[in-house]
């Protein structure tokens, strides 16, 4: 299976320019930079309030491109996540979502208000029913056989 982003999220605090190991360069809108702060590793993660919190208009974006088309291929999206307290339970909290034109191809985040983990293809809305610790790292993956769906939380299978 290729490689087609890999975001390291490295970089100074507060900085707005992401690129993939591809080359592919994601630019952050809002309240969306690089953090110092939190991390899992290497020097810096995404801050993203509205991912995981406020705004639906901070987020990191690329342009459409084929690498990010999904379609009938086995793949899989992993992300380390950190959902704090005190966030707008009101919204849906995105973390990762591939959209071209008005379209949503696939979309994953926490469900608002029981903050459970949830896949959106485009038609359905998968809730795992596992809602992540608050104020914690963990480590979300979703794969896709070409057929099945599973999603991952630390380690688990939800």
């Amino acid at each position: 299976m290729p490689q087609v982003a890999l975001l390291h999220m490295d970089g100074l605090n507060g900085g707005t320019v992401f690129t993939d190991v591809n080359g592919h360069t994601f630019t952050a809108a809002g309240n969306a930079v690089t953090s110092t702060g939190t991390k899992q590793f290497g020097t810096a993660s995404e801050s993203v309030p509205g991912v995981l919190g406020y705004s639906a208009t901070d987020n990191i974006s690329t342009p459409d491109h084929a690498d990010f088309r999904f379609a009938g291929i086995a793949w899989t999206i992993e992300m380390w996540i950190n959902s704090t307290s005190g966030v707008n339970d009101s919204i849906y909290k995105t973390a990762i979502c591939k959209r071209h034109a008005t379209l949503c191809d696939y979309e994953i985040g926490l469900v608002q208000t029981s903050r459970n983990v949830f896949f959106y293809n485009g038609t359905t809305l998968t809730d795992s029913g596992v809602a992540p610790s608050q104020n914690a790292q963990h480590y979300l993956a979703a794969c896709h056989d070409g057929t099945t769906l599973q999603m991952w939380l630390d380690g688990t299978r939800i």
